[in-house]
């Protein structure tokens, strides 16, 4: 919530031809939503006193009868008629802002300005910052993934060419096997033949030598 000094700056500041203090006073209370009370309005009256001149008054003469009257009044002086006629007088006398006041309200201005933007700046480059973070990250993994993939590469490369420089076998070897069995037979054939044969040779010549 903003300042109740403040606020009354920036009221008087916009209303450069004058305002009475009840209107100053509602308009404080109605745009920051609060009542005054008995000790919050007396410290208020003193700051307005000091801040405002009374537009109708030049020499100053009612603003100084009204800043005597109610410096030493408490709470339950407030009952009191000659109280009631000094806050009349007070709620009806018409104030202009002074200008050292207004110069004290710009400067406010001014350095609620730049303590805002330096408040963005500083949410801008938290913001910036986090963003080259992870521009670094991006970049790092970026780095990682590239030199992975180059010694994949080149693990591939080199069996591919040690892979190369072996002879190609096929998938399976051609084997003719001879059946050599019937050949054997035949032989065994011959064979038993020939030894028939001598026997009979034999025996013939054995019937001839005899006869």
């Amino acid at each position: 919530m903003d300042n109740i000094y403040i606020k009354a700056m920036e009221i008087g500041y916009t209303n450069p031809d004058g305002l009475t203090y009840k209107e100053l006073k509602e308009s404080v209370e109605n745009e920051l939503g609060i009542n005054f009370t008995y000790t919050i309005e007396r410290a208020f009256i003193k700051w307005v006193l000091d801040s405002f001149d009374s537009v109708y008054d030049t020499d100053n003469t009612k603003t100084e009868v009204i800043r005597n009257s109610l410096s030493y009044l408490r709470e339950p002086d407030r009952l009191d008629p000659s109280y009631q006629r000094t806050y009349n007088n007070l709620e009806n006398n018409t104030l202009s802002i002074k200008g050292s006041i207004v110069k004290q309200y710009i400067d406010y201005l001014e350095l609620k300005e730049s303590r805002e933007t330096a408040r963005d700046a500083k949410e801008s480059a938290k913001i910036a910052n986090g963003l080259a973070s992870k521009s670094v990250k991006l970049a790092l993994w970026a780095l990682i993934l590239s030199g992975a993939f180059g010694l994949i590469s080149a693990i591939v490369g080199i069996w591919s060419v040690t892979s190369s420089s072996k002879p190609i076998e096929p998938p399976y070897d051609v084997k003719i096997i001879e059946d050599k069995s019937g050949v054997k037979e035949l032989q065994r054939e011959n064979d038993s033949l020939r030894n028939e044969i001598y026997e009979a040779n034999i025996l013939i010549d054995s019937y001839e030598s005899k006869s």
